[in-house]
C-alpha cells in the first residue's frame, strides 16, 4: 500500500543518488528536512515556503514527500555572505515565534495541571493528617477511659482482698468461741432450765 503524501505529489518517482537528493532540470528533488537544511530555515518554513511558490511535489522511493526546489534558489543560499531570501526569513522568524508560544504554553499547561495535583495532593495529605490527629485524640481517650478503669478495678480488689482477710479473722474468731464453749462445763442452772424447757 501506498503511503500518504500531500495532495499535489505526482506519483512519477526518477532514480536518485543515494541521499534523497535528485537532479532533474533546473530543479532539484529534496525532501523537507534537506530543504530546511539546504536554505537555513525549518522544515515547517520549507513546508510554508513550497506551498506559497507552489513547487511540485512528489513521493519518494522511501515515501517521504519530496519537493522540486530551484535550483537558483539552492544556489543564493550557497553563496558566501548570502543572506536567507525574503521568503524564507519571515517563516523562519514566524516559525521560532510560534514554536516559542507553542512551548511556553505547552509549560504553562503543565504547571497549571501540576499545580491541580500538587492541591488535591495537599489537600488529601490534610485530610490524612486531620484523620490521623482524630484517630490519636480517640486513642488517648481510650487509654485515659483503661487506666481509670484500671484504677477502679485495683480499689475493688484492695476492698475484696480486706473484706476476705476481715472474713478470715471472723471465721477464725468463730472456731475459737465454738472451741471454747465446746470444753467448758455446763452449770447446774443451765441444765435446769433446759429440762424445764423440755418438759414445758
Amino acid at each position: 500500500m501506498r503511503p500518504k503524501v500531500e495532495t499535489d505529489v505526482v506519483p512519477a518517482v526518477p532514480p536518485d543518488d543515494g541521499r534523497g537528493v535528485m537532479a532533474e532540470g533546473a530543479t532539484r528533488w529534496l525532501t523537507y528536512d534537506d530543504m530546511a537544511t539546504a536554505l537555513g530555515i525549518t522544515a515547517d518554513s520549507a513546508r510554508r515556503l513550497t506551498n506559497r511558490h507552489k513547487w511540485p511535489r512528489r513521493a519518494g522511493n522511501d515515501g517521504r514527500a519530496l519537493v522540486a526546489v530551484p535550483e537558483d534558489r539552492l544556489q543564493q543560499a550557497d553563496e558566501p555572505g548570502s543572506k536567507v531570501s525574503p521568503d524564507a526569513a519571515p517563516d523562519d522568524g514566524q516559525d521560532i515565534v510560534a514554536d516559542v508560544r507553542r512551548d511556553i504554553r505547552a509549560l504553562i499547561a503543565y504547571l497549571e495541571s501540576r499545580v491541580g495535583d500538587l492541591t488535591s495532593e495537599l489537600a488529601e495529605s490534610r485530610r490524612l493528617s486531620e484523620e490521623a490527629r482524630a484517630e490519636a485524640r480517640e486513642a488517648r481517650a481510650t487509654a485515659e477511659t483503661y487506666r481509670v478503669q484500671a484504677g477502679q478495678v485495683d480499689v475493688l480488689t484492695a476492698v475484696v482482698a480486706a473484706e476476705r482477710a476481715h472474713l478470715a479473722e471472723v471465721r477464725v474468731d468463730r472456731d475459737r468461741l465454738v472451741a471454747i464453749l465446746a470444753g467448758r462445763k455446763v452449770p447446774w442452772f443451765e441444765r435446769f432450765a433446759g429440762r424445764l424447757l423440755k418438759t414445758g
